[in-house]
């Protein structure tokens, strides 16, 4: 069984919660050693479903986590989360959005 992205945009949308950090508690999905690029070694990516709001409507997302221990030569600050959802007509850098996720999946906490 796999996680079907679809629908979903090729990219992401990068939300940050400074001065506040995540981590994953129990993920919905973890793929590990996942070799998608001969630029890098194998990767582990963890998916948590979440719900994102922009403009008075509401998303069905993945907040998307690279680990950062299998993806040593970019830098990911504990403050981004990275959310995966379809087209989102207006959004754009700066526009302000709520995320709705499981807090068995994800805690949030001072850094």
């Amino acid at each position: 069984m796999g996680l079907d992205l679809s629908g979903a945009f090729m990219g992401t949308i990068n939300v940050s919660i400074e001065p506040l950090c995540f981590r994953f508690l129990k993920p919905d999905y973890i793929f590990t050693d996942v070799k998608w690029t001969e630029a890098y070694p194998p990767e582990t990516f963890s998916f948590a479903h979440c719900s994102l709001e922009f403009a008075g409507q509401a998303y069905p997302a993945w907040i998307y986590y690279p680990h950062p221990e299998t993806k040593m030569s970019h830098f990911h600050a504990p403050s981004l989360i990275e959310i995966i959802t379809q087209p989102i007509v207006n959004i754009s850098y700066g526009s302000r959005v709520e995320i709705a996720y499981d807090p068995r999946s994800l805690e949030v906490r001072p850094q």
